[in-house]
């Protein structure tokens, strides 16, 4: 059953609004962006920048939560944002931006495998025409959706990983998981976008959170929310063709596609009733 569309839900939006010290945190792609044949050609939707740099203003914590490496994301966003306050959350939480002072934290060290699995993935499937690889350090991609015929490029895929148990050292440090026409290769022990909400609700203080998502990796931060203690948590799935059943039955939520992602931030923005920046918290 599809959640209802947040939008038409005054209360929630609301809810999030008025709060004393609230949040806006955001995916990427599918989110933010529309979902393109090469993660090098996402950019940003111009009204949910728009919305974003006035969003800054008025909410105590702005920030984007990303599978991308974390300075890819911060490239991505700072250029169309009239403001640097937006904190920045690269690698599934492995690596922050942070929007007050800027500086680079990493919370891992880089797992050893993930150059030994692109490179077995890649031979494998004899590097088909139109897929991406990527190597984010922290984890690993590979982009799939353009190839001549994706469906036999993820079967390839599947086989390659079944044959890397026996061929790729270290492969037990790693996990994977698949998403719209993308696997995400990440290390076992590694922190996820649950474990990023957490860590931002607590450097900030924060009282309300919403979240928005589109894609597998975005359930680990729906299924924290409920989790945040005293803090009034909102999970919204962006619908579309691709959108997983695992998503929809963690989200309070939905909007329609990328284009109402954008409507619902400006809706964010509107409601918000204490509009001078809130006080900078002392960080724990």
């Amino acid at each position: 059953m599809t959640p209802p569309n947040l939008l038409s839900e005054a209360n929630a939006l609301r809810a999030v609004a008025e709060a004393n010290r609230p949040s806006i945190i955001l995916d990427f792609d599918g989110t933010l962006s529309e979902i393109v044949p090469t993660p090098d050609a996402a950019v940003i939707h111009p009204r949910a920048a728009a919305a974003l740099s006035r969003a800054v203003e008025s909410y105590a914590l702005v920030a984007i939560l990303s599978g991308r490496a974390v300075r890819d994301i911060a490239g991505r966003v700072a250029p169309h944002v009239a403001t640097g306050r937006v904190t920045y959350v690269g690698n599934h939480g492995a690596e922050f931006i942070d929007g007050a002072d800027g500086r680079l934290r990493v919370l891992s060290e880089p797992p050893e495998g993930i150059p030994r699995i692109l490179e077995h993935l890649r031979s494998a499937t004899c590097d088909i025409p139109g897929m991406v690889y990527e190597d984010k350090r922290f984890s690993a991609s590979v982009h799939f959706r353009g190839a001549s015929n994706p469906d036999d490029a993820e079967r390839r895929l599947r086989r390659a990983l079944d044959d890397a148990r026996a061929a790729v050292r270290g492969l037990e440090e790693l996990r994977w998981f698949w998403g719209r026409m993308i696997l995400e290769i990440r290390p076992r022990a590694a922190v996820n976008k649950g474990d990023a909400i957490a860590a931002l609700a607590e450097r900030h203080r924060l009282d309300a959170v919403i979240f928005i998502g589109d894609d597998t990796t975005d359930t680990d931060g729906m299924r924290r929310l409920p989790t945040l203690d005293g803090v009034k948590a909102i999970g919204v799935a962006v619908l579309s063709e691709e959108t997983p059943p695992e998503l929809l039955e963690v989200a309070q939520y939905t909007v329609d596609g990328v284009e109402e992602v954008a409507d619902a931030l400006e809706e964010l923005v509107a409601r918000r009733l204490v509009t001078s920046p809130p006080a900078s918290p002392s960080s724990r």
